[in-house]
C-alpha cells in the first residue's frame, strides 16, 4: 500500500488525520470517555489525538503488512465516528479506512466467546503459553484468519469447549470477552461525494482499496 510513500510521512498524516477529526469534534461525549488516557481524577484533559493517532497507525500497519487488525470494541467505534465526520465534513484521507459503520458486534455467525485468562504477571504468562492445551486452543483460533467461509461462532464455541476439557486453568476461566471477526471494505478519498478539506494534497494519491480483516473484542457489559 502507498509503496512510494515513505512510511514516516504516512505515520505523519496518521497523527494529522487525527488532529483534523479531533478539531472538528467528531467524537461522542461516551466515545471521549473511552479515549481517556489519564486517571479519572486527573485534571487534565485526555489526549485525544494521541488515542486516535495511535488507532491510526494500527489500520496503516495492518494495511501495508496484510494483517488482521485487532480492535477493542472502544476503538471499533472511534473508527466509526471518525469516518462519520470524514464523510460529513468532506475531510480526505491519506489512506484507506475500514468502514466498521455495519459491523455487527454480536452476530451467531460472526461472534463468539472466548477464555478470558487474566494472567497476572509476566511468569503467569509465560506458563499459559508454554500450556498444550493453551497452545492447542491458541493453533484452532489461528483459523480465524485463513478462511472467509469459516463460521466464527460455531469455531470459538467449538475451541472453547475442548480447551475447557483438555485444562483446568482454561475451564476455571471466565469467558466473558465476545469476539468478532468478519472482513470489511475500505473507503478512501475518491469514494467521497465532495471533498473541502484537504491541506495536505491527500487527493493526489491513487490508492489501492483492499477489504480487510477485522476482530474487535468487546465484554459482554460493554456490548449491551
Amino acid at each position: 500500500m502507498y509503496d512510494s510513500i515513505l512510511r514516516a510521512e504516512l505515520e505523519d498524516d496518521a497523527l494529522r488525520l487525527a488532529r483534523l477529526t479531533v478539531l472538528a469534534k467528531a467524537f461522542s461525549e461516551a466515545t471521549v470517555e473511552t479515549m481517556r488516557l489519564r486517571a479519572p481524577e486527573d485534571p487534565h484533559e485526555p489526549n485525544l489525538v494521541h488515542h486516535v493517532e495511535d488507532i491510526l497507525f494500527g489500520v496503516l500497519q495492518a494495511l501495508q503488512s496484510g494483517a488482521t487488525l485487532v480492535l477493542a470494541d472502544c476503538d471499533w467505534q472511534v473508527l466509526v465516528e471518525l469516518l462519520n465526520c470524514v464523510i460529513e465534513n468532506g475531510i480526505a484521507l491519506p489512506f484507506c479506512i475500514p468502514d466498521l459503520r455495519k459491523m455487527k458486534t454480536v452476530d451467531n455467525r460472526n461472534s463468539g466467546p472466548v477464555a478470558n485468562l487474566r494472567p497476572g504477571d509476566h511468569g503467569d504468562l509465560i506458563a499459559v503459553r508454554e500450556d498444550f492445551a493453551m497452545q492447542a486452543y491458541r493453533h484452532r483460533l489461528s483459523r480465524l484468519s485463513e478462511s472467509r467461509m469459516v463460521n466464527v461462532g460455531s469455531l470459538l464455541k467449538a475451541a472453547l469447549e475442548e480447551a475447557q476439557k483438555s485444562s483446568p486453568h482454561i475451564r476455571e476461566a471466565s469467558a466473558d470477552i465476545i469476539l468478532t471477526s468478519t472482513r470489511v471494505r475500505t473507503i478512501d478519498t475518491i469514494d467521497l461525494d465532495t471533498v473541502r478539506v484537504d491541506p495536505f494534497r491527500w487527493t493526489n494519491r491513487k490508492p489501492l482499496k483492499p477489504r480487510m480483516h477485522i476482530i474487535v473484542l468487546g465484554g459482554l457489559r460493554s456490548i449491551a
